[in-house]
């Protein structure tokens, strides 16, 4: 996150802490100041309590904040949805091998069975249906690297705080309920292409290596043990 002051107000000394590491460092020799400030894509809940004081006062006093990409517009997370898809008629079971196919899909029949178990009592129900739905969605038609961080959010942990936006959104959406100007530093394109650009045996290998990491997996491989 990129934080502009156009206030008259004495910089602040990013080294001036005594919360160790503020994670925010100031651009030199520039009026108004400028503030970068590192975040992370979790719930905000988690982080920001510990958040030092220094970068929750550049952020206020801030009257300008750019993010990664703007969360809050509704063209970005479109462009964002689409650029996950394979090319048009391409499906998941026609690049991943077989077996690892069929691993994916019997991980996925796992968390749809335990996402009721997984969420607050009354959010349970029809709800847990939807909410399966909407994170795994069209997965059939997604590229590989993209069903990788869609397992990786497929825990109980990322489950349970659903709803909760992360640092960035919910930085973005303050940002905005203050009237701060806010936009973007980067491009959807700028995203995607990267990650876009592994090759298949890449892609493979990130799937796979979710099967090995993601604690729900984990969990799976122990069931199916017993």
């Amino acid at each position: 996150m990129l934080t502009t002051d156009g206030g008259h107000h004495q910089p602040l000394n990013c080294e001036d802490t005594e919360q160790g590491s503020p994670f925010l460092w100031t651009l030199p020799n520039r009026e108004p100041p400028v503030y970068f400030f590192g975040t992370i894509h979790v719930p905000y809940t988690l982080v920001w309590g510990h958040v030092p004081w220094l970068a929750k006062r550049s952020f206020e006093r801030a009257d300008s904040v750019f993010f990664e990409l703007d969360l809050t517009d509704p063209e970005t997370v479109a462009q964002l949805s689409s650029c996950q898809m394979l090319p048009s008629g391409k499906t998941l079971a026609e690049i991943l091998p077989e077996d690892l196919y069929k691993r994916l899909k019997g991980h996925l029949d796992y968390v749809k069975l335990m996402i009721p178990s997984w969420m607050q009592d009354e959010n349970r129900g029809l709800y847990s249906e939807y909410l399966f739905k909407a994170i795994t969605g069209n997965w059939e038609k997604k590229r590989p690297v993209w069903v990788m961080l869609m397992i990786n959010s497929l825990t109980e942990s990322d489950i349970r705080s659903t709803g909760i936006p992360v640092l960035d959104l919910w930085l973005a959406r303050e940002a905005s309920r203050l009237g701060k100007r806010s936009g973007a530093v980067e491009r959807v394109e700028e995203q995607c292409l990267p990650l876009n650009g592994l090759n298949g045996s890449q892609s493979c290998c990130g799937v796979k290596g979710c099967f090995n990491l993601c604690p729900s997996v984990q969990a799976l491989k122990f069931l199916q043990e017993i």
